[in-house]
């Protein structure tokens, strides 16, 4: 066998040599892989009618009968014909699926143009192709699109950190999403919802980026329809608070006051029956603002530590009096811990509605009992049972389907009993919220029984802090009180007169406010938010940044309002005041906040009272504390100036604990946030804070008398 026909024997290719009359000369091995020598005649009889150097598709069928599909070409080689059958079954497939695939592409493309705006750019920015959704929603043609930068449909309304963070993202080679406002050639504008991705070559380098956008247009704008909605909401909810409790304020103030007064018997009855419809009036009011806070925000939970036992029967005494008029037998029974964490007011504001309903349902000489009791105890939690029941006019079967809603209440007790209808439903939202669910047994004309039970979490034990009595107060102090109704302006200077030896100036609006703190001192700051010319916010906020700006010692400012919803008080602290009195003014609230915030006659005998110590010893603590005070803020200014956050967490802890331990709360205070900051590595202005702490220092030294500190 020559070197050829080896070479040719060796080829996966059948291979065929011919004459000139295609009579075989040489047939290679190949061949007889797939045909047997009868069929050569068959093969060679259907080829000798194509063209010479012409590649053409032949689809056979071997010995086994399986189909395959070979690419044929005959080839004159001087006076000989070469017939070569390359076997193409397995690239025919492939090409089959390919095609297929991109069948299947161009499926997919046309359903991504139908849905979504698509867009593909260059390594710069430069759009290099675009879907006919992106032309319709821009309003721009392809032919004005294609090489311009993307920013073309950017509107100026988006703040160029977004496109910074956007390009650091897909430059990384990662996918970036999020909403972008664009603008249309008219000048209108869409928003969408984006996701960029970055498209790789073979060396897996970014060639180009590509976006896929969502049109939500219509989904943003009714977002900031509803907010708007809502928003109206909250200011007419504010407006009402405000024009409804400010009158209210000085018809409740004047009655306490009338009460306190030597008066006839049949005059006193009048004012009695005066201070029980403004108190229901007020109830009713606080009940339908309340249904519309709840319904504009749902129930706003705030969890804070406390103790129970102290807190539920201080809310079931406020009861006492009312129960003693009806000759009610008024029982209650509390088990349970010492410290729990949950919302304090919350849980007052649903006992308060139970108790009350069961006290006005209840017949005279009938039973009321609450019984507040631990279920089940764990280490760090515990589920406590409440219920409240009555021997009262219970509740019809078909009624109480209805009895959980907005304003339902068994029909023929409106004119009988009054109330708005609200009570229940609050409660079992904020119940709800809590993760338990108000429940009742009731049986008509003989009573009810609504029960609940709320699991919560375990705190250490709260020391108790004796509040003063109101006839031991007597505070020294000036008092700055903006105020624009002169009901309320007359009440409150009225109930400040029997409070000690305070100085009161009236102002009427927040401007005024502003120029009188401006030109004198006061020890406090008494501030409406809705008045005239200025409102009390806008004014406060002028009156903090006067203080910083001249490194004035910081003066109380408290807020005194009719905005009287819930989350109402943790807002205004938000803004800068310093706490926060809701009209109708409480006594026992004002006597707290000037307590708290006026100088006392002597403060070492204050401490002594609140420490359980002798003034003998306060004043030892107090100079002690002085003497080492300024050694301390020495250290502390160093380590701000040198940066050293382990010295500022160390001294800061260390004059924290020691104004703790005298009582110095605002200075306290200031010290823990530092001390914080530094610990978590928080990047706050440490300088700043140095200045409120000597600041308040200051302060505290220049309210205690030379004797103070012997």
């Amino acid at each position: 066998m020559s070197y050829i026909q080896k070479l040719i024997d060796a080829q996966n290719d059948i291979i065929i040599i011919c004459d000139e009359k295609f009579n075989t000369k040489y047939i290679n091995k190949s061949f007889y892989k797939y045909f047997r020598k009868d069929r050569l005649e068959e093969i060679i009889s259907f080829l000798k009618k194509r063209n010479f150097n012409e590649e053409f598709k032949i689809k056979l069928k071997n010995y086994r009968d399986e189909k395959f599909t070979f690419l044929a070409k005959l080839t004159k080689i001087d006076d000989d014909i070469s017939i070569s059958l390359v076997n193409i079954t397995k690239l025919t497939a492939y090409q089959n699926s390919l095609i297929q695939s991109n069948l299947h592409l161009v499926e997919f493309k046309s359903i991504v143009d139908k849905f979504l705006i698509v867009s593909k750019t260059d390594i710069n920015g430069k759009i290099t192709y675009v879907n006919d959704k992106f032309v319709k929603i821009s309003g721009y043609s392809k032919e004005e699109l294609l090489g311009i930068s993307h920013n073309i449909v950017r509107h100026p309304d988006m703040p160029s950190y977004v496109f910074k963070n956007m390009w650091k993202t897909i430059k990384s080679g990662n996918i970036w999403q999020g909403v972008i406002k664009n603008r249309k050639k008219n000048g209108g504008y869409y928003y969408v919802k984006t996701m960029i991705a970055p498209l790789f070559n073979s060396k897996k380098k970014i060639k180009e980026f590509i976006a896929l956008r969502i049109d939500i247009t219509e989904l943003i704008i009714a977002k900031e329809k509803a907010h708007k909605a809502k928003k109206a909401k909250e200011i007419f909810l504010a407006n009402m608070s405000h024009e409804i409790r400010t009158p209210l304020t000085g018809i409740i103030g004047f009655i306490e006051i009338l009460q306190k007064k030597m008066l006839p018997a049949e005059i006193k009855e009048i004012i009695e029956t005066i201070s029980n419809s403004a108190d229901t009036l007020l109830n009713i009011v606080n009940d339908i603002l309340n249904l519309s806070k709840i319904e504009t925000e749902g129930v706003i939970i705030q969890k804070n530590s406390f103790n129970p036992t102290h807190s539920f029967i201080n809310t079931i005494k406020l009861f006492k009096a009312r129960a003693l008029e009806k000759n009610i037998n008024y029982i209650y029974n509390i088990d349970i811990n010492d410290c729990i964490i949950s919302d304090e007011h919350r849980l007052k504001q649903i006992l308060a509605n139970l108790i009350g309903n069961a006290i006005k349902f209840t017949p005279n000489n009938g039973t009321v009992k609450i019984n507040i009791q631990t279920k089940n105890e764990k280490k760090d939690s515990v589920i406590i049972d409440f219920s409240i029941e009555d021997t009262g006019i219970g509740i019809p079967k078909e009624k109480l389907k209805q009895l959980f809603k907005p304003f339902a209440q068994v029909e023929g007790t409106e004119a009988n009993y009054g109330g708005s209808g609200l009570g229940l439903y609050i409660s079992s939202q904020i119940i709800k919220k809590l993760g338990g669910k108000l429940e009742v047994i009731t049986e008509e004309n003989k009573g009810s029984k609504f029960y609940f039970s709320l699991e919560f979490r375990k705190c250490n034990k709260i020391k108790e802090i004796k509040e003063m009595k109101n006839k031991n107060i007597s505070l020294k102090g000036k008092i700055l009180i903006a105020e624009d109704n002169k009901v309320n302006q007359e009440l409150i200077k009225a109930l400040l007169k029997t409070r000690g030896e305070i100085e009161v100036v009236v102002v009427n609006n927040g401007e005024e406010a502003l120029n009188k703190f401006k030109e004198e001192k006061f020890d406090l700051v008494l501030m409406d938010i809705f008045m005239p010319v200025m409102m009390g916010i806008e004014a406060t906020k002028l009156i903090l940044e006067y203080e910083k700006l001249n490194h004035i010692p910081h003066t109380p400012i408290v807020v005194l309002t009719a905005n009287a919803l819930d989350g109402d008080k943790e807002k205004f602290l938000s803004k800068g005041f310093d706490d926060y009195i809701a009209k109708p003014i409480k006594i026992q609230e004002l006597d707290r906040i000037l307590t708290k915030y006026l100088k006392k006659d002597n403060l070492s005998a204050n401490l002594a009272k609140e420490m359980g110590l002798d003034e003998d010893i306060i004043s030892q603590l107090l100079s002690l504390y002085f003497d080492n005070i300024y050694t301390d803020l020495e250290a502390l200014k160093t380590a701000i100036v040198d940066k050293n956050i382990d010295k500022i967490r160390v001294v800061s802890h260390k004059i924290a604990g020691s104004s703790g331990a005298v009582h110095f709360d605002r200075v306290h205070k200031i010290a823990k946030e530092i001390e914080v900051s530094a610990r978590n590595k928080i990047d706050i202005n440490y300088k700043e804070y140095f200045e409120k702490l000597l600041l308040e220092i200051e302060n505290y030294k220049q309210n205690l008398k030379i004797d103070d500190l012997k």
